[in-house]
């Protein structure tokens, strides 16, 4: 018994031995924890301290550039053609010959194809009898007025003339009037209790001189007043003795006989406005050549049917008006084809139209004149201009309004309608100016500047540098595409260097992190930390940024490589 309970002691003590050790184990690896993590704090605090937020500063150098920096509409579309006509048949025909397939060019004037109609050719021959018999009677009569003098039919004054020496007339044209008893009148909306042949003032100018209500009728008077070399149209105002005011209106000639003419050419005017003349007095002078009024007639009905001789003619002939491309061919030769049907279609090549919605946030920022850049997906690495040449202002859509921009372009070699294009419309530009990179600039509260580097400053150095031996230029900015902004400022000039002061970021990315940004910093933000989310953002108050609708900016002309701008062009 003595022995089994040595045996049991023995084994308590070594049970608790090893738990001792255990737990001195285990302390030890806390404490070394605590130590290690101590440690690495302390690292990590001091390291803050040499740079803040685990990053470097550094400098880089830029130069400053000349460019233009632009704001833009931009959108996707399709091209249309600037002009296109599409042909039918004006009757029952048969295709006799076709000249052109589709795809190829064609001149103006060329012939596409040629078709025979006996209804359409029976109407020429009908024509051609009529032509004939016109033609016939204009040689058997005077062709041209032996008497030019164009004379007063009554007498009285001349007003109102309407046409100089050398002016073309035609059949019927106004030239003047002739008034023939002496009065000028104006219309006004009858005032209650006016009364007829009632004595008013009427006021012309600066003189004022009686009228009397001549008539009054359908809710309006007219007054008459002596002429006094009045103009026609002259405005005028009527009144009562007492200064109450009745209306007001224009001066115009009371009785009258218009003068016309024949078609020709002025060669003299042989009067002036309010000038007395007597009937059968010269007033005007046709040039030699003038048509007799028989002839006129003639000549009227013959042009009448030549037109519509050329337009059947046209019918059987399909030519080209403009230079254009073939889109399409509908018809071979030999077909009979019915009244109406679809013969073959030409799309001018003198340049395309494009159509290109504009938001109704943008759309008061376009105008018409604008420029514009187009790409074409058919054609790679080329530009071509455009330009607005109209603007509708009658919107569509149910909840975002659009309106409607029409582009023009130049004719466009290896294009066809219905291809892709990307529009950009340039709504202002910020002209020639001076350009750096956006974080060139520095901020200090409300105040912006840049540090000016010296002729022969050793440009290698990226740390430790001394900023005070930079001049620091107050500038003011203006237009930015987001990369580059308009800055101006006493004392620079295109080529100079600029220093950028930039704390580069030494964080490794782990996936155990959260949140880790890399960032640029704008110079004079103290260091201030952009919010989740933000990265690229202009800093605020930075102005030139960019308005709403601003599909893109377009870079400066130039290189920016390795922190230097090297201008193009």
């Amino acid at each position: 018994m003595e022995q089994v309970d040595s045996a049991y002691e023995t084994l308590r003590k070594q049970k608790a031995k090893k738990k001792k050790i255990r737990t001195a184990i285990i302390w030890a690896v806390i404490i070394l924890i605590l130590a290690i993590g101590g440690f690495m704090i302390y690292r990590a605090l001091s390291a803050a301290k040499e740079t803040p937020a685990g990053g470097v500063l550094r400098y880089r150098y830029v130069r400053i550039a000349e460019g233009e920096i632009h704001t833009t509409i931009t959108g996707s579309t399709t091209l249309s053609a600037a002009d296109s006509a599409s042909f039918t048949a004006a009757a029952d025909a048969r295709v006799e010959a076709v000249y052109k397939a589709p795809g190829e060019t064609i001149e103006e004037g060329e012939t596409v194809m040629e078709l025979s109609s006996s209804s359409l050719e029976n109407k020429l021959e009908d024509l051609y009898a009529d032509l004939l018999k016109i033609q016939t009677k204009m040689t058997g009569i005077t062709k041209t007025k032996s008497n030019l003098n164009i004379t007063a039919v009554r007498k009285g004054t001349v007003k109102d003339i309407r046409v100089s020496e050398g002016d073309a007339v035609d059949s019927s044209r106004y030239l003047c009037l002739i008034s023939t008893d002496g009065l000028m009148k104006i219309t006004i909306d009858a005032a209650e209790g006016l009364r007829p042949y009632e004595t008013v003032q009427v006021t012309v100018g600066s003189s004022t001189v009686p009228g009397t209500v001549e008539e009054i009728k359908n809710g309006k008077a007219t007054v008459t007043i002596q002429d006094s070399n009045y103009a026609v149209g002259e405005s005028a105002s009527v009144g009562l003795p007492d200064g109450t005011s009745l209306g007001s209106g224009k001066l115009e000639v009371n009785e009258a006989v218009v003068i016309t003419s024949t078609p020709g050419q002025i060669a003299e005017v042989k009067v002036s406005e309010n000038q007395e003349v007597k009937k059968n007095a010269v007033l005007f002078v046709l040039a030699s050549g003038a048509y007799t009024s028989t002839y006129q007639s003639y000549y009227e009905q013959e042009q009448d049917l030549l037109d519509q001789i050329s337009a059947i003619e046209d019918q059987l002939t399909i030519k080209a008006e403009w230079p254009a491309l073939v889109t399409s061919i509908s018809v071979k030769a030999g077909d009979d084809v019915s009244s109406g049907a679809a013969l073959c279609s030409l799309t001018a090549s003198s340049g395309y139209q494009i159509s290109l919605g504009i938001d109704e946030l943008d759309v008061k920022d376009v105008s018409i004149g604008q420029d514009a850049k187009i790409t074409l997906d058919a054609i790679e690495d080329q530009e071509y201009t455009g330009t607005v040449t109209n603007l509708s202002y009658a919107g569509t859509g149910s909840y975002v309004t659009t309106y409607t921009a029409t582009i023009t372009t130049e004719p466009i070699e290896g294009a066809y309608p219905g291809m892709s294009a990307d529009v950009e419309i340039y709504t202002s530009s910020s002209g020639v100016s001076l350009l750096v990179p956006v974080n060139a600039v520095q901020y200090e509260g409300d105040s912006t500047f840049v540090y000016l580097v010296p002729d022969g400053f050793d440009q290698s150095q990226s740390e430790s540098v001394d900023l005070d031996s930079f001049t620091k230029i107050s500038v003011e900015t203006g237009m930015s595409n987001g990369s580059y902004i308009v800055i101006t400022g006493e004392d620079l000039q295109v080529g100079d260097f600029l220093c950028v002061p930039t704390m580069e970021t030494t964080s490794v990315y782990s996936p155990s992190t959260s949140s880790n940004t890399s960032m640029t910093m704008f110079g004079g933000m103290g260091g201030a930390s952009m919010p989740s989310g933000m990265s690229g953002s202009m800093p605020s108050g930075m102005g030139g940024s960019m308005p709403s609708g601003m599909g893109s900016g377009e870079r400066p002309r130039g290189d920016f490589s390795g922190g230097n701008w090297t201008p193009r062009g």
